[in-house]
């Protein structure tokens, strides 16, 4: 049985299932390393030209007005080509903080820009083909030079390559017919043309062999096992800007999950400006995550950095489901069980409002019931991602949250984060109240068409009471604590440690441990098989991905 939990349209989070099939159809793409290699090449060589332009250019200026040279029409046309190659150099350069894959794009247009120019000044002149010696032109060496700095599939160079070598004679053949010329024989034509062609041929060698090159790193990348004490198993999962795997500790043979960022493709996902404050914000996450104690908060076993600069860290691997997923598959929760599960998370929020930690994005997707030992619905709080630390100065925060940002997730953000206004631990009761509301009724608080509606609901209308929109019997108490968490204003919400106590109370009156394991094993049999192994455990486990 596999859990395809449903992923919510937020704009920081994706959730994927916790299987390989979750990956989707595997393609090459250019190592994430390569690019950014490929990309400094690049300016090296833009950088060369540039230079070898502009001082091309002030030796004629300066030879015309000092020595009177006179000027030749050819040496003109020369001179403007140069310009114009000039500035195509000075576009390029000026896109070093773009995302190294457009950079190399943008590498290709200057490749067949170059070419141009060198076909223009070579074979476009007054003397045709006689100022042409037969040999290598510097239009062979062109082509035979970009595989080495741009790596990309070999039939796209062989493409690039055939389209400049044959540019070469087209480009002349135009400059026969403009001039009224007589077409040379093809002895001549021949033996001129012929050694583009054959460059273009060899240029697929390197190509070639860049390509297996690349192709091989990033299968020996994928195949690492070793991450610190860690042994890499297989990928749980990956987004935008992660990846999860499974791993064990090679000594301890205790299973985790183990998240990967490379700073490559930050740059290629946010810019390479952003990049920092991903970076901080991850961190940020790992330190929280590790500073909180509570068993019901996802246990934190190590993080860092590899010498490459991908940032990683390990957390404990979890076998169950998450709430979304829950409700979706079951339907809404009966009473007891919600308090039940309710009263673990706020022992989780307890512990960190009372360290000044705010989560910032409580919500179904991120509260997961699972199996611990021999207990089932245990429920851990995930995804400190977004956590905000009530005794940072607000210079700080904003370093770390990026300007204009909004973040959260709509359906279950309190008025005050939608208004973009200062939080405290009050904002995380209110998404609890709209996760019990959730959970109870299997409807959202409120259902807008937009996020934005969603939001402007939240900030101004009053929600209807969970029991209205359900079929099945909510106790009035139940009813009244949860329209008490949706307040408008903070301090009339309770904190959380009151609706730990009282979803505590509520949960010995209204027992459902005791259904638990029951219900678990009418359910999801599979999580309860004696002796299974993590990689039978891996179709069901979900993990989060930052996108």
């Amino acid at each position: 049985m596999r859990y395809t939990p449903c992923m919510e349209p937020s704009p920081r989070a994706l959730s994927v299932t916790g299987h390989p099939g979750a990956q989707g159809t595997a393609s090459y793409r250019i190592c994430p390393q390569f690019e950014r290699e490929a990309a400094s090449r690049l300016r090296v060589l833009v950088v060369a030209l540039t230079c070898g332009f502009a001082l091309d250019l002030g030796f004629s200026l300066v030879s015309i007005e000092l020595f009177g040279w006179e000027r030749q029409p050819a040496t003109s046309r020369v001179r403007l080509l140069e310009l114009a190659m000039l500035a195509a150099s000075g576009l390029l350069l000026f896109s070093w903080r773009l995302r190294p894959r457009l950079q190399l794009r943008l590498g290709r247009v200057y490749q067949l820009c170059g070419a141009l120019f060198l076909i223009l000044t070579h074979y476009w002149g007054d003397q045709g083909l006689q100022s042409n010696p037969t040999r290598v032109s510097w239009l062979g060496i062109w082509i035979l030079l970009f595989p080495l700095i741009i790596p990309a599939r070999p039939w796209r160079h062989a493409f690039s390559a055939l389209l400049q070598a044959t540019a070469a004679p087209v480009c002349f053949g135009v400059w026969l017919w403009f001039h009224n010329q007589t077409v040379p024989s093809v002895s001549i034509w021949i033996p001129t043309f012929l050694p583009n062609f054959l460059c273009a041929g060899l240029a697929l060698v390197p190509a070639f062999l860049i390509y297996q090159w690349g192709r091989s790193f990033r299968e020996m990348r994928k195949t690492v096992h070793t991450l610190g004490s860690y042994e890499l198993i297989k990928p749980l999962g990956k987004g935008a800007m992660g990846e999860v795997w499974s791993a064990r500790h090679r000594f301890l043979a205790r299973t985790a999950a183990v998240k990967l960022i490379q700073p490559a493709v930050l740059d290629d996902v946010v810019g390479s400006a952003q990049r920092q404050r991903i970076l901080a914000r991850f961190e940020r996450e790992a330190r929280a995550t590790a500073f909180l104690s509570s068993p019901h908060s996802v246990s934190l076993f190590d993080y860092g950095r590899t010498p490459d600069g991908t940032f990683y860290y390990v957390m404990e691997e979890l076998q169950g489901i998450d709430f979304q997923t829950l409700v979706q598959r079951f339907g809404p929760l009966p009473p007891e069980r919600v308090v039940y599960l309710l009263a673990q998370v706020c022992d989780s929020l307890a512990e960190a409002h009372a360290a000044d930690l705010v989560h910032r994005d409580i919500k179904p997707a991120n509260l997961f019931t699972c199996r611990a030992g021999l207990r089932c619905d245990f429920v851990k709080v995930l995804d400190f991602g977004l956590v905000a630390d009530m005794g940072l100065n607000v210079q700080e925060s904003a370093r770390l949250t990026m300007r204009g940002a909004i973040l959260g997730t709509p359906a279950y953000m309190a008025p005050e984060q939608s208004g973009g206004k200062t939080l405290d631990a009050r904002a995380d009761c209110y998404s609890l109240g709209c996760v019990a509301y959730y959970l109870l009724s299997g409807r959202l608080v409120f259902e807008g068409d937009t996020p934005f509606r969603v939001m402007v609901e939240h900030m101004t209308a009053d929600p209807a009471p969970p029991s209205s929109r359900t079929s099945q019997t909510i106790p009035a108490e139940l009813d009244a604590l949860i329209l008490s968490c949706l307040a408008k204003e903070p301090y009339k919400r309770p904190s959380s440690a009151e609706l730990g106590r009282q979803f505590r109370a509520w949960a010995l009156r209204w027992p459902w441990q005791e259904q638990a394991l029951p219900w678990w094993r009418q359910n999801i049999p599979e999580l309860l098989a004696e002796g299974s192994s993590p990689e039978d455990a891996h179709p069901t486990e979900r993990v989060e991905v930052m996108a």
